[in-house]
């Protein structure tokens, strides 16, 4: 069995914590971040970045503990 072709496969990197908190995630900076992940602003990729800010842009829920991690690092922050 060959997984060469499976060999630095993620189409979903995680980006270190280093390189999210120089992006300044918000809906206010869309252009700033659609351009630091090279996505045109009418493109799949476009939207699924401006639905994921606008999410996390949204209040908790009553009761419900929110946090938008960013970073593997932020993630394990909040655990």
């Amino acid at each position: 069995m060959n997984l060469e072709s499976l060999k630095n496969y993620n189409p979903a990197p995680i980006l270190p914590r280093k390189v999210v908190d120089s992006i300044a995630f918000s809906s206010d900076k869309i252009e700033e971040i659609l351009n630091h992940f090279s996505a045109d602003k009418d493109s799949e990729r476009a939207k699924d970045i401006k639905k994921t800010i606008k999410m996390c842009e949204e209040p908790a829920g009553n009761g419900e503990v929110k946090h938008c991690a960013t970073s593997l690092e932020s993630m394990i922050d909040f655990t």
